[in-house]
């Protein structure tokens, strides 16, 4: 193997790996030339090879302890712990005395999960040598695994009193110590044995326990500090580059990860910062390369583990992505992220009681985790746990005065305030601008544009990532159809892959031009609306999942408005309009909203008019008496409250022959839903849950019902539609907030204010009342088809001429240099009343 060595020295691979192969043709009988190359392969990180070499070289030399411990290590360090184990038991009997195959047997015993077993052996390895750091490092890193690191501590700080420069000892200290939650005690040791450590290496290990504790801003300062003193510190650009990801600079962790890769393109910390990088700028398919890249490098790494399957998850592979978080998991038992993003995978799979089980855990690791409390109290609103739900709640709302619920989710919460929501929205409104300042993206300018008057078409953009199979497209695509073509020229911007769909198709096939933008950035996405020229653009999405509020953060467009998908002020001051009504947000409750009102007639939702109703089925088709009153609501479970449930308990059991029809949701929501309605006293088959059908035979079997419940504080919205056009009246709530006024909007718009009630008490009465009189109930209904056929609730085509001349109105102020200013339909563009409310 002459010449070999040398090159492995100088770092020639590659070479290196040509002339050990070259022996290997040469002398093909000899062990120390397999074993030799499999130490290039092993440095190549070239697992399966490494593993084919040695186990050749152990066959030809069996006699050979350091082949064997060589062979079981490259099994562990390939993840194959399983394998490790069996083989470290076998080669021990032949080598009892071997301390590196039980150090082996250990670790394959841990890896696996038998922690009680890997314990023993590192006993009895730290019995035999004592003084040893690298065995007590891998017995605290067991007993931790077990939630014992306690019984080992002493040990530890013992041992760092002796060895105060090694780097990886304290390294798994503090590391210990964080996810113990303990990150000022690891803090204050980091500081005492400072100057024992390479300055760089002390802000490097600084960095990292400080992003342990989510403390990226700090983090970002040490890393800095760190390539202060050695600019080309592999761990310092890579932990630069995650906190540059984590506080929103994504420009500037591109090129800190590109340096990093350029480097050592066989780290795999380096391709996993990479593939943060690439998932922040949209680019899923060369993020998942290198994830991929980063656990074939080390299959051990948790964190490529942990990359890995959350780039799986938003590629739609569910089922690789959660096989990767099971296994990220595996590797860190005591990782309060990978317990948190497993929740987060097997909820978006709809696994929920697992993903509660997963959120739990690491609340359990790190209770202070605002985020996981928020993950947590979405499950559990899915599944009715409203003690669950109500505690959550509390201590969410009680959080520090810089915290605060997404927005979405709060507006689901009975406590919420607008103002709550409005300051909501501007939080997240500051993270956008810092990393917006941070990457140094400029606002665009569009004064040239103004004082030339309306163009004769109008670029009015749409952008939304729910163009495909989805509510805000159920009730949208008939207004997408029906803009004045000859007035306006039409883009989607879409934000989310083509699901195929044929609603999606429909929705698309009405504009103009389709932007696929769901693989760019913000920078990307900001730059492609202006070279369009977009005039106005209108985001569907608010702060919904698939928002791009970031790019509209550029305002690439001169006119930027906000309508439907989020049913809350956007609390970003870069919206200039919200398309709204007067039942949802009075004038006198614009200082709850960052955006000015743009008000329509009637309701702010827009429908679609050609929905296609199925034959209706027969009620004992549907689980439903043929002859009781059916209430009904087919909202989502996570809308249902306590007080709201146990209402309609009321209301049933106060409705001799009644039921109380639902969505079938999940089957743990069932369960509880089922235990609280036998609780209050009823008998379980006056509950009546509904199998998903197709939306066109759901339409049909709503005409079953007699009178829709709405839910509070969070209403029906599309779901509303779905039962008004069906001709199933709603009973509703006036609550305080947008998404609470949603039904008093509906039903006011469609002429049956007297089903607004304004508390629990009259919803509840008045639901009886109407149970109890068949001919009201029948009056109700006939009241309804003549306002849905008679509204504009469910015309697109005056629905599509209202917001045109609200976009008419807003492209005159802004030519004009007005400011936003409340508008109202009929009152411009071109009449003096336009400019006269600022």
């Amino acid at each position: 193997m002459k010449g070999v060595q040398e090159l492995v020295r100088q770092g020639k691979l590659v070479e290196a790996d040509a002339l050990a192969k070259r022996y290997q043709d040469t002398y093909p009988d000899r062990p120390e030339v397999y074993f030799g190359r499999g130490i290039v392969q092993r440095l190549l990180k070239n697992w399966p090879n490494a593993v084919k070499l040695f186990d050749r070289a152990a066959v030809l030399k069996p006699d050979s302890e350091q082949y064997r411990v060589s062979l079981v290590n490259v099994l562990i360090e390939s993840a194959h712990f399983g394998e490790a184990e069996r083989l470290a038991r076998s080669a021990l009997e032949r080598f009892p005395q071997s301390e590196g195959l039980r150090t082996a047997l250990g670790l394959g015993l841990m890896y696996s999960g038998m922690n009680e077993e890997a314990e023993k052996v590192f006993r009895d390895l730290l019995d035999r040598k004592p003084d040893d750091p690298g065995v007590l490092m891998y017995l605290a890193d067991c007993m931790h695994r077990m939630g014992r690191f306690a019984s080992v501590e002493p040990a530890m700080r013992e041992a760092i009193e002796k060895y105060p420069r090694s780097i990886e000892l304290n390294r798994r200290f503090v590391m210990m110590l964080g996810e113990e939650g303990r990150v000022d005690e690891a803090i204050d040791h980091l500081a005492a044995v400072r100057g024992a450590l390479p300055e760089a290496q002390y802000w490097v290990l600084m960095g990292e326990v400080l992003e342990a504790g989510a403390r990226e801003g700090f983090a970002l300062d040490c890393f800095n500090n760190a390539l202060v003193q050695d600019s080309g510190l592999l761990p310092a650009l890579n932990g630069k580059t995650r906190a540059l990801v984590a506080s929103g600079f994504h420009d500037k962790a591109a090129a800190c990860a590109k340096s990093a890769l350029k480097r050592d393109p066989l780290s795999s910390d380096a391709h996993i910062a990479t593939a943060l990088v690439l998932q922040t700028k949209k680019r899923i398919s060369p993020a998942l390369e290198h994830a991929w890249r980063a656990v074939s490098l080390d299959p051990c790494s948790r964190d490529g583990h942990l990359i890995l399957g959350l780039l799986l998850v938003e590629s739609g592979d569910h089922a690789n992505a959660l096989k990767a978080l099971h296994r990220a998991v595996k590797l860190g038992p005591r990782n309060a992220t990978v317990h948190a993003s497993l929740g987060q995978a097997l909820y978006g799979a709809k696994s929920r009681e697992k993903a509660r089980v997963a959120l739990e855990e690491a609340l359990r690791l790190a209770p202070q985790r605002f985020h996981v409390k928020i993950d947590l109290l979405s499950v559990s609103r899915d599944l009715c746990d409203w003690d669950r739900v109500e505690c959550l709640e509390k201590e969410l709302i009680d959080a520090a005065p810089d915290e605060y619920v997404s927005p979405l989710l709060a507006c689901a919460m009975k406590s919420v305030s607008r103002r709550y929501l409005l300051e909501a929205g501007q939080s997240v409104g500051k993270a956008i601008e810092k990393a917006r300042i941070g990457d140094g993206r400029a606002v665009f300018d569009h004064g040239d544009r103004q004082g030339k008057g309306r163009p004769e078409r109008l670029k009015l953009a749409y952008l939304s990532s729910d163009f495909r199979q989805h509510a805000v497209s159920l009730l949208a695509v008939e207004l997408f159809e029906s803009h004045d073509r000859g007035r306006f020229e039409l883009f989607a911007y879409s934000a989310a892959p083509d699901d195929g769909s044929d609603l999606g198709r429909r929705v698309l096939s009405a504009f103009d031009h389709v932007r696929d933008v769901s693989g760019l950035d913000d920078a990307a996405l900001a730059r492609s609306v202006v070279e369009d020229g977009i005039d106005i653009i209108v985001d569907l999405n608010g702060h919904t999942k698939g928002a791009r509020l970031g790019a509209l953060a550029q305002r690439p467009a001169p006119v930027q408005v906000t309508y439907l998908g989020y049913p809350a002020t956007t609390g970003l001051d870069y919206i200039d309009y919200i398309v709204i009504d007067e039942v949802l947000a009075p004038e006198h409750e614009a200082e709850d909203y960052s955006e000015k009102f743009a008000y329509v007639e009637a309701s702010y939702q827009c429908n679609d008019s050609h929905r296609k109703i199925g034959k209706r089925p027969d009620r004992e088709s549907c689980g439903l008496p043929k002859k009781g009153f059916v209430f009904c609501c087919f909202n989502q479970h996570y809308k249902i409250t306590r007080e709201v449930f146990a209402a309609w308990c009321d209301i049933v059991a106060s409705s001799p022959g009644s039921v109380l029809w639902l969505a079938a949701g999940d089957e743990g929501a069932r369960k509880a839903l089922k235990a609280r309605f036998v609780e209050s006293g009823l008998q379980e088959d006056r509950l009546v849950f509904a199998s998903v059908v197709p939306y066109s035979e759901h339409l049909a079997r709503l005409q079953n019902a007699d009178l829709a419940l709405d839910t509070a504080p969070y209403n029906m919205h599309t779901t509303a539609s779905d039962i008004l056009y069906a001709g199933v009246p709603i009973l509703t709530i006036e609550g305080q907030t947008f998404a609470s006024r949603v039904g008093a909007s509906l039903m006011t718009a469609i002429g049956i204010p007297e089903l607004v009630a304004s508390d629990l008490a009259e919803y509840k009465a008045r639901a009886v009342d109407i149970s109890k009189s068949r001919k009201e109930a029948a009056a109700l209904k006939a009241r309804l088809q003549d306002g849905v056929t008679g509204c504009r609730l469910f015309d697109g085509n005056a629905f599509a001429r209202q917001v045109e001349n609200l976009f008419d109105q807003m492209w005159c102020r802004f030519d004009r240099g007005q400011s936003p200013a409340v508008l109202r339909v009929g009152d411009g563009p071109s009449g003096s009343s336009v400019g006269e409310k600022d």
